[in-house]
């Protein structure tokens, strides 16, 4: 899913619902509301028809609204093929510290979507003057996303690290200890911050 900044539900979002590959969406500050979580949600179900999603999720106010828990319930009540979600959220303030794709997909997928935009500037540095402001499309940003994602997607194929991210961030129900996670644990307080943050945060059972 990739949001751009425009108008909710608006000609340009209207435009992309054509769109297949991604699931092109736009709102006021390009960021996620409760409105497209629930569309998010609803997406997933539609991929993953008849099937239970597991989908760990930090809690950000667009996540953790009480109109996305209402229909998250209400799209798992309407399901007649068994698909359903199941939601596992991240304590807050401990995204960084816990959350698989913040700890393995983030760096190494932004850094992706940097270089084709470089390469793009450097593919079309002849067709423009020095100082000008070279415009990239939206159609062009969203290749720069997907090419991206299918690059990391292909790469899982021999390093694994999402799936070990799980282990790491002591997610995997599998797993038969927590030694990675402990140890993941333990290497953050070397950094000053992460020591801070661990030290002042913690996990409530209820």
């Amino acid at each position: 899913m990739i949001i751009f900044k425009g108008t909710f539900g608006g000609t340009l979002m209207k435009k992309w619902s054509k769109y297949s590959k991604s699931f092109v969406l736009f709102t006021k500050n390009h960021w996620m509301t409760s409105e497209t979580t629930v569309l998010y949600l609803r997406w997933l179900m539609m991929i993953y028809s008849g099937k239970k999603i597991g989908l760990i999720i930090d809690y950000a106010p667009a996540h953790n609204s009480e109109e996305v828990r209402t229909w998250t319930k209400t799209l798992n009540e309407a399901s007649t093929d068994g698909t359903s979600i199941v939601i596992e959220w991240i304590d807050p303030s401990l995204t960084s510290v816990y959350q698989p794709g913040d700890i393995t997909v983030n760096k190494p997928l932004k850094g992706k979507i940097r270089a084709h935009y470089y390469s793009y500037l450097t593919d079309s540095a002849s067709s423009f003057k020095p100082g000008a402001r070279l415009k990239v499309s939206r159609e062009n940003l969203v290749k720069f996303v997907e090419r991206s994602f299918d690059e990391v997607n292909a790469e899982q194929r021999f390093n694994r690290s999402i799936t070990r991210s799980f282990q790491i961030c002591g997610l995997d129900p599998w797993a038969e200890s927590l030694v990675k996670f402990t140890k993941h644990l333990d290497s953050l307080t070397t950094t000053k911050v992460y020591e801070t943050l661990v030290k002042h945060q913690e996990a409530i059972t209820f």
